[in-house]
């Protein structure tokens, strides 16, 4: 019985050091563009069945994009937007924001590609650690899509964060 006992309590603490060491690694979380709304009270972005968000219409659209967080009292680690621009004059732009519990916040910067007027090509927009954090505050990203250009169409592919 003594012997079970502490097989059992060495098994524990060794569960207990893996979980402490995995508490403490980078988390990574990838969302669909899917998840983004289109801003204002229209809606003429279309989503695609592989997750993405294009813009089919002849102007350019905002569409806002929630970041859910597992660590609200700290900075991110990274944030990477992965985007389709496939206008050649104009480009897919996005900010990344950390506001406030009521809304209010400060962006960390806009991030902008180059055209790539293929159907194949992605680009990826990659934000650092932002320079302002608030604590248990929303997280949203923000990107200005171009217009359909010669029947291709603009997007938003894909966004993922890192966070301690």
């Amino acid at each position: 019985m003594h012997f079970s006992r502490t097989v059992f309590s060495t098994s524990m603490l060794g569960l207990l050091a893996l979980a402490s060491s995995l508490a403490h690694a980078a988390d990574s979380k990838v969302f669909p563009a899917t998840f983004c709304r289109q801003a204002g009270s229209s809606s003429a972005v279309s989503y695609d069945i592989n997750g993405r968000v294009h813009n089919p219409t002849a102007s350019t659209q905002t569409v806002i994009c929630p970041i859910v967080r597992d660590v609200t009292d700290s900075k991110w680690n990274q944030l990477t937007v992965v985007v389709a621009d496939r206008h050649y004059s104009e480009n897919v732009s996005c900010r990344a924001w950390s506001a406030q519990t009521d809304g209010l916040g400060w962006y960390q910067q806009t991030n902008t590609t180059g055209s790539f007027p293929d159907w194949w090509s992605a680009q990826e927009l990659t934000f650092g650690t932002q320079p302002t954090e608030r604590h248990d505050g929303t997280y949203y990203l923000e990107c200005s899509i171009p217009p359909r250009y010669s029947g291709l169409d603009s997007g938003v592919l894909s966004y993922r964060i890192t966070e301690p």
